[in-house]
C-alpha cells in the first residue's frame, strides 16, 4: 500500500498490510503496514507525525540490498527514500558533492559522467558488486569498498543533514552535533533519516590493473608493500572445496595510479558476469579457470577511477538460476569477517575446515583490507583489519539457514579470539558473549537510542531482534 500525501490518507487495518523483501537474497520477507514514497523533507516529517499520533514504528529503505532486515519493521511504515535522490551541487574546487540521502551510486555515476573533463573528481570508494545502492544505506551500515590504506565510507563523509525521530532536521559533522554524526554513521538508520550528504570526492586518476593467479601466502607476505605501491586491490579466492587449492590461491587484482593513456573503450573487456555466477553455483573449478583467463586478458589495462568502481549486477539473477538450473528457492547470503593481518592465514585455514565440516556452499570469497575507523560510534573497524567477504548459497529452508548461522557463528568466534570481529549489519548469528566481546559498547549504543528516541519510533526488525538478543544475554559481570 502507498500513502497518498495529496489525499492525506492511509489505509488502515489488516487489509492494508503488504509483504516486502530484500532485493538480493529475497530472504527478508516482512509484513508492513505501508510503503511510503517520499520526495521531500516535508513528506518525511508528515510520516513521522502520523506515526507519533498512531503509535506506529517507522523504518527506511533505499536499494533494499540490506540483508539484516534493517529497512523493514513488522507492521510498521517503510519510507521509500528512492524519490529523494537529487544531486544538488558539486564544488569544483574542493570536490565536495552535495546530494540527497536517497541518491544511489548510479545517480552519482551519471552525474559525474556528465561533467566536463575540467572537473577532475570521482568517488573514493563504494560497495563492490552492485551499484543500485543508496548512499543513505551505505552510511547506515558504514560500508566499505576495496581501497588500500583507507577506512570505511564514514571517512569520506564531511557532513550530514539528519531528520530525527522528533521531526527536527539537524546539520551534523565532526564539529557540529558530532555525537549524532558518529551515531548515524553505522547506526543502522536508528538515529534519524539522512536527508542530505556532503560526500568528499577525490581527484580523478588513471589506474593500471595488475591481475594474476597468486597464492594467499604471497598476498600476506607482501601485504604492507602492496598498500604502499597500489591504491586499490582485492583477491578473489578459489572457492572449490574439492580442490587442493581451495582458499589457498586466488585472482589477485591490484590497481596502481599511472600516467599512461586509458585503454580505448572498444578494447576494454568485461567479465561474463552471468557465466561466472552460473559456474560458481554448478562448476566452481571451471568458474575459476574462466576468471583466471579473464584476469590474464585484462592484466595491464588502464582505466580511470570513474570507470573501474562500477559493477555489473543482474537484479533477480538467483531466481533466473533457479528456473534455468532447477535449483530450489534460495539466495546467496553475504557475510564478512575481520582479523589483524597476522591472523589471516589462520582464519583461512579455519574457514576452509569449517566450510567442509558444515557443508556450506561458498559462491564467492574475497580478501580486502580496511583501516581503523575513528568516527562511527558502533565501530566494526576498531583496528586495521584484513577482511574476508563471503557469499554463501543457501536454500530457503530452516535447516539450511540454521546451518549457515552456526557456521557464521563459529567463524565469528574464531575472529574474536584473534582480536577481530564480524560485520554486524548482516544476519544476526553471533553468540551472546561473542557479540559483547566484539561490540563492547553495544549496550551503550542501545541506551543512546532509547535516550534520543524514547518512543522507539525509528526502528527495524534488525533492531527488534537485537533487543531480544540482548535481553537474553547473560549479565556482563557473569559471562
Amino acid at each position: 500500500m502507498r500513502f497518498d500525501f495529496a489525499l492525506g490518507h492511509y489505509l488502515t487495518g489488516r487489509e492494508s498490510l503488504e509483504i516486502v523483501n530484500d532485493a538480493h537474497c529475497q530472504l527478508s520477507r516482512t509484513r508492513v503496514r505501508a510503503v511510503i514514497d517520499v520526495h521531500s523533507v516535508d513528506d518525511i516529517q508528515s510520516a513521522i507525525t502520523r506515526c507519533q499520533r498512531e503509535g506506529w514504528q517507522l523504518s527506511m529503505s533505499g536499494g533494499r540490498h540490506s540483508l539484516g532486515r534493517q529497512p523493514f519493521v513488522t507492521d510498521g511504515l517503510v519510507l521509500n527514500m528512492s524519490g529523494l535522490n537529487r544531486i544538488l551541487s558539486l564544488d569544483e574546487t574542493s570536490g565536495m558533492l552535495h546530494l540527497q540521502g536517497g541518491a544511489r551510486w548510479t545517480d552519482v555515476r551519471k552525474f559525474l559522467g556528465s561533467q566536463p573533463e575540467r572537473v577532475p573528481w570521482e568517488v573514493h570508494q563504494k560497495q563492490t558488486g552492485a551499484d543500485e545502492l543508496s548512499l543513505g544505506g551505505a552510511i547506515a551500515v558504514n560500508a566499505h569498498g576495496n581501497p588500500l590504506g583507507a577506512g570505511p565510507i564514514s571517512t569520506d563523509i564531511e557532513w550530514l543533514k539528519v531528520l530525527t525521530a522528533g521531526g527536527e532536521e539537524l546539520l551534523c559533522s565532526r564539529d557540529v552535533n558530532a555525537d549524532l554524526f558518529g551515531l548515524v554513521l553505522g547506526g543502522m538508520g536508528l538515529f534519524g533519516v539522512v536527508t542530505e550528504i556532503g560526500l568528499r570526492l577525490v581527484p580523478t586518476q588513471r589506474f593500471v590493473r595488475r591481475s594474476e593467479v597468486a597464492r594467499t601466502e604471497t598476498l600476506i607476505e607482501h601485504w604492507d608493500a602492496l598498500h604502499v605501491d597500489y591504491q586499490y586491490g582485492d583477491m578473489q579466492l578459489d572457492v572449490n572445496p574439492a580442490s587442493d587449492h581451495f582458499m589457498k590461491r586466488g585472482i589477485l587484482n591490484l590497481w596502481q595510479s599511472c600516467d599512461a593513456p586509458a585503454t580505448p573503450a572498444s578494447k576494454q573487456l568485461q567479465a561474463d558476469w552471468a557465466q561466472l555466477i552460473t559456474l560458481a553455483h554448478v562448476d566452481k573449478a571451471q568458474g575459476f579457470r574462466e576468471y583466471a583467463r579473464f584476469a590474464e586478458a585484462v592484466n595491464g589495462s588502464v582505466s580511470t577511477g570513474r570507470d573501474f568502481h562500477w559493477d555489473t549486477y543482474a537484479p533477480g539473477y538467483h531466481a533466473q538460476l533457479e528456473r534455468h538450473l532447477g535449483l530450489p528457492q534460495g539466495g546467496d547470503v553475504l557475510t564478512e569477517f575481520f582479523v589483524p593481518i597476522e591472523a589471516l592465514e589462520d582464519l583461512l585455514d579455519y574457514a576452509r575446515n569449517e566450510i567442509r565440516r558444515f557443508g556450506v556452499d561458498p559462491i564467492l570469497t574475497s580478501l580486502r583490507s580496511v583501516r581503523q575507523c575513528q568516527i562511527s560510534y558502533l565501530r566494526w573497524a576498531r583496528c586495521d583489519y584484513a577482511c574476508m567477504v563471503m557469499a554463501l548459497h543457501v536454500d530457503d529452508c530452516p535447516q539450511q539457514l540454521a546451518r549457515l548461522d552456526a557456521f557464521c557463528a563459529a567463524i565469528a568466534r574464531f575472529c574474536g579470539q584473534q582480536g577481530g570481529t564480524f560485520y554486524l549489519p548482516y544476519r544476526q548469528f553471533a553468540q551472546h558473549a561473542d557479540l559483547l566481546d566484539m561490540y563492547p559498547n553495544i549496550h551503550e549504543f542501545v541506551e543512546e537510542k532509547h535516550r534520543r528516541d524514547p518512543s522507539g519510533l525509528l526502528s527495524s526488525d534488525w533492531f527488534g531482534s537485537l533487543l531480544s538478543f540482548l535481553r537474553e544475554a547473560p549479565a556482563l559481570g557473569t559471562r
